[in-house]
């Protein structure tokens, strides 16, 4: 809920964090002040609900998808989204591979769009997919991302060349997260609360972690998670 996040929101007041942008359902899209604990509400033209994780693309841009079938770019500053493309189904990830472009997990699929400087123009290219919806999306090099799948798989792919370079087995169940550790190490988090730590580059599965008990794990898409060394 809305109170849950607003109260959740003040622990990072402490950690020279001073916005914080809440996304939710029907379009809910607000800013958070946390020196003030006051919020500013940001106006979108998304009637669905906001699934992905919001992105910073610069000091004023933030990037984020959903169930309306939209990647949408949006300036905080300005309060006005600046432009918005169609994708074939709901995302339910993204993430930032250049200035200029953002990888888009929407159902089976991984697309790329492109920007213009103003991000007032966005063309969208298919890079490949998965056999079950893609979850998660990671950047880990200037030209290699991970995508993370109801397949059970982690993919490697080279944005170069639109290709699969290395595919990761290892999961039981449908893999939901994924975060880098380091420069060649990241986790993958499955359902089922399944951990397992990779060297991607390799690539080798390093060590498998059960998890008995996760606070707030829910078994749903896009599901996200921090690992520190």
């Amino acid at each position: 809920t809305y109170q849950d996040c607003f109260s959740q929101l003040k622990q990072v007041a402490n950690k020279n964090i001073t916005q914080v942008i809440i996304a939710g359902r029907f379009g809910f899209l607000k800013m958070f002040n946390t020196k003030n604990y006051t919020t500013t509400d940001l106006p979108t033209n998304l009637q669905r609900d906001i699934f992905s994780r919001g992105i910073k693309l610069d000091n004023s841009k933030i990037a984020f998808g959903g169930e309306d079938h939209f990647l949408v770019v949006y300036d905080t500053q300005r309060k006005k989204q600046l432009s918005q493309i169609n994708t074939p189904g709901f995302i339910w990830d993204i993430c930032q591979c250049s200035q200029s472009s953002i990888a888009v997990a929407h159902g089976y699929d991984l697309r790329v769009v492109s920007m213009n400087a103003d991000a007032s123009q966005l063309q969208i290219t298919k890079i490949g997919k998965h056999d079950g919806d893609i979850n998660c999306v990671c950047k880990l090099s200037e030209d290699r991302i991970a995508s993370t799948s109801d397949d059970k798989k982690i993919f490697i792919w080279n944005l170069r060349t639109k290709q699969v370079v290395s595919k990761l087995t290892g999961h039981t169940t449908a893999v939901h997260g994924l975060v880098q550790i380091d420069e060649d190490i990241i986790a993958t988090y499955a359902q089922g609360a399944e951990v397992i730590i990779w060297n991607w580059k390799t690539p080798q599965k390093l060590q498998t972690i059960q998890i008995q008990s996760v606070a707030g794990y829910y078994p749903d898409k896009g599901i996200s998670f921090n690992c520190r060394r």
